[in-house]
């Protein structure tokens, strides 16, 4: 059941989303799992984590979609496999990895030797190696360039859409831990139930 809620959820985000291109629910097999669209003119739209519960639930693959709106360059897209274990990890110990599947600027980068589920920690995604028509230098970071969070060398480019994707978990599904107010609702009903058992006992 919970993995209907997931496509489901995957489905409305792609029909919904967030400005900017549409997004795909699922790429080479992999279900969506965030979208967001970078503006020239805004700052700060990175998510904190474009990653959701991929690295606690060690999805051993990943991909990303890029996209430019405004007709700057076709759709690029990437795939990854063999990350289970290198979540949170950076070029000193990250092995490099080569793209599975490609498509677009992203098939001419180098391998990732970055990941991380916290923009605030490390980047989110780096490439050895990766450039575009407005990138000497492309890598997901919390850095503002020229209006980016993708490292960007010029003005122009107006806005670029990005999804992430991942799956083929290798640890077990976290446990969703329970909300303030989901608490204070457990609570409350337990007194009601409690407060109508009183009244029906006999008196």
């Amino acid at each position: 059941m919970r993995n209907v809620g997931i496509v489901v959820v995957s489905l409305l985000l792609s029909l919904l989303g967030t400005g900017g291109a549409r997004a795909q629910a699922t790429l080479d097999g992999l279900p969506l799992v965030a979208q967001w669209t970078d503006f020239e003119n805004q700052a700060g739209e990175l998510p904190v984590n474009i990653w959701g519960q991929c690295a606690a639930r060690r999805a051993n693959r990943i991909g990303i979609r890029v996209d430019f709106p405004g007709g700057n360059g076709t759709p690029a897209f990437a795939t990854y496999s063999g990350v289970a274990d290198h979540w949170n990890e950076d070029e000193d110990t990250f092995p490099p990895t080569n793209a599975s599947t490609s498509g677009g600027f992203l098939a001419s980068c180098g391998p990732i030797h970055w990941l991380f589920d916290n923009k605030n920690t490390g980047l989110p995604l780096a490439w050895d190696g990766c450039t575009n028509a407005f990138s000497g230098n492309f890598d997901l970071d919390v850095d503002e360039d020229n209006g980016s969070n993708w490292r960007a060398d010029t003005t122009g480019w107006v806005s670029a859409s990005f999804q992430t994707y991942c799956g083929e978990f290798l640890g077990a599904e976290p446990i969703p831990s329970m909300s303030w107010w989901s608490q204070a609702l457990a609570v409350f009903a337990l007194a009601l139930v409690g407060v109508v058992a009183m009244r029906r006992r006999p008196g």
